[in-house]
């Protein structure tokens, strides 16, 4: 019906345009006179009329059929692409035509799922980038980055409504062993279930983050009572009592708990994560596996200790330090037989630095290294110092840090102060703590065994205030036991302690050990130690530590300290 009708108007059309087009050739052919004569005049305006009628309805017709077959089709398509401007993609363009039309609308529905697909895929992207930006991919929690946007938020809250806001910073303990013992894997499982474990212990509008490596923050909002901040903290640290199953085998995670209280430690975020932190290292200085409130003592202790560190920095190279000697004494004959060298560091302005003031500080920031090897050279070159002089020899005990025989040169840097300074290995004994042993068992028995065979004497020292496990004991290449002072301190009095020290010597000589009991002051305590054919002693009731002058002039007179 469509065609036909298009095909009528077409004619009509047709014959309009050649009534016209005679006419106006008529015209044009100067017969305007001719026509307008007699009957034919008539004619003439019939057909201009019908003519004018014809275009015009001709017109109209056309008109409308452009507006209802393309007018039409153009506005849904131009209504369409605007929802598509909008971000709506999910109706489609309903032009089933097969005219160009219908075609440019099939392209747009095509265009428009490729549209919908792309931005589909960039939202993803977009999610992704703000997860990794916001969140920690191990253990999905919260990151330091969206842990301070979400903290000034809850300040700004707690300011507005005169409330407290409670910081927990949280450290594990002995995580490292965790890795160096089983791996990373298990460690990442670790953190991963620490994790989930937090989220437990706080309240439902806390927020806990992980701030990297073995380290995580807890905010407390509304934190008014101390017993709502006591509650949380005592959640957590009851929740690792328990054992972590990992690798088939048991192990015991403890954590250190910094506490920081808006506003009364700090009003931004800043000030209350330093705080926390500052209070968190109190805790593991103080006791692991427990917490610590922010005092401002605190700063001044770690101003003091920032200070402490940039001085050790310089201290080797300016000679500050000094090596003191504290001899050891044959417990049968009296005589000394050897002398432990301990380090001294007189600052320029400070004057005398205890040693448990700056050897802590020295193993955490790694300057242990240098300043041990340092005290190693000192001590082989007083050996061979002494030798020359004609000295009785005498053999001079070491202390060593695990950070120093965990470095991959340290048999061969023993190795060379050796050959350098000349001296026989049997004059240097090297002693280390069980402790530091334990923390790499198979490694550190392997270095000790590789300096055994250099001839180096190596003493386990300390025995008693670690793990004092027989099983690892058996399996050291160990010359000499060292047993803790604070065996010895009430051995006349306390019947336990003398059975502990007398099943020791026991045993270590059963192993080919020699015995040293440290910390002896009284004649009550040496008399019984040689009862017990304990081998050598040490302590204040034979000499303090004493300056090289001092020990030198000790041995040159061939002194008996009984």
């Amino acid at each position: 019906m469509k065609k036909k009708f298009i095909i009528c108007l077409f004619f009509a059309m047709l014959f309009s345009n050649i009534s016209l087009g005679v006419i106006m050739k008529s015209l044009a052919q100067n017969k305007i006179d001719y026509i307008l004569t007699n009957k034919e005049s008539g004619i003439l305006v019939f057909s201009l009329g019908i003519s004018f009628f014809v275009t015009v309805f001709t017109g109209m017709m056309t008109f409308k059929l452009f507006n209802k077959y393309v007018m039409n089709k153009i506005s849904i398509i131009n209504n369409y692409l605007k929802r598509i401007q909008e971000g709506n993609y999910e109706d489609t363009i309903g032009l089933n035509s097969s005219d160009e039309l219908g075609h440019i609308a099939k392209n747009i529905n095509k265009i428009k799922e490729k549209i919908k697909s792309k931005e589909e895929e960039l939202i993803i992207k977009q999610e992704q980038i703000h997860y990794l930006s916001y969140y920690d991919t191990l253990t999905g929690l919260p990151n330091r980055m969206l842990f301070e946007k979400n903290l000034s938020k809850m300040l700004e809250e707690a300011r507005k409504n005169n409330e407290k806001l409670a910081l927990l910073y949280l450290d594990l303990d002995n995580f490292k062993k965790v890795n160096d013992t089983i791996g990373h894997t298990f460690g990442d499982l670790l953190l991963r279930n620490v994790g989930i474990l937090l989220k437990k212990c706080i309240c439902k509008e806390g927020i806990i983050t992980r701030m990297g490596g073995d380290e995580f923050v807890a905010i407390l909002p509304k934190a008014d009572k101390k017993s709502d901040i006591m509650n949380c903290v005592e959640k957590i640290s009851k929740s690792f009592q328990n054992p972590w199953l990992l690798d088939d085998r048991e192990f015991y995670i403890t954590v250190s708990m910094g506490i920081a209280i808006y506003p009364d430690h700090g009003e931004n975020v800043h000030m209350l994560l330093k705080n926390a932190d500052t209070a968190m290292y109190a805790a593991k200085k103080q006791c692991k596996k427990s917490y610590h409130f922010y005092t401002s003592d605190m700063n001044i202790e770690m101003l003091e200790k920032l200070e402490i560190e940039n001085s050790l920095r310089h201290a080797v190279e300016r000679n500050e330090f000094l090596i003191y000697y504290q001899p050891k004494i044959n417990i049968n004959n009296e005589n000394i037989s050897g002398v432990e060298a301990l380090i001294r560091w007189k600052h320029p302005n400070k004057g005398f630095i205890p040693p448990n003031v700056f050897i802590p500080i020295a193993e955490e920031t790694g300057l242990i290294i240098p300043i041990g090897e340092w005290v190693l050279k000192t001590a082989c070159r007083q050996i061979r110092v002494w030798q020359e002089l004609g000295y009785t020899p005498v053999y001079i005990s070491v202390n060593v840090s695990v950070i120093q025989i965990k470095q991959p040169n340290f048999v061969d840097m023993v190795k060379g102060i050796i050959k350098e300074t000349g001296i026989k290995p049997y004059l240097l004994e090297l002693e280390i703590t069980e402790n530091a042993i334990m923390e790499d068992f198979e490694l550190t028995n392997k270095i000790l065994d590789d300096l055994r065979k250099l001839g180096i004497v190596i003493s386990l020292d300390d025995f008693g205030k670690g793990y004092s496990s027989l099983n690892y004991l058996k399996q050291l290449e160990i010359n000499v036991l060292k047993i803790d002072k604070s065996f010895v301190d009430d051995i006349t009095e306390n019947n336990t302690q003398q059975a502990i020290v007398k099943a020791v010597i026991e045993m270590a000589h059963s192993m080919d050990m020699s015995v040293v009991a440290e910390g002896v002051e009284t004649w009550e305590q040496f008399k019984y130690l040689k009862d017990l054919q304990c081998d050598k002693v040490q302590g204040y009731l034979f000499s303090r530590p004493l300056p090289l002058i001092e020990m030198e002039d000790m041995m040159r007179k061939k002194k008996k300290v009984g």
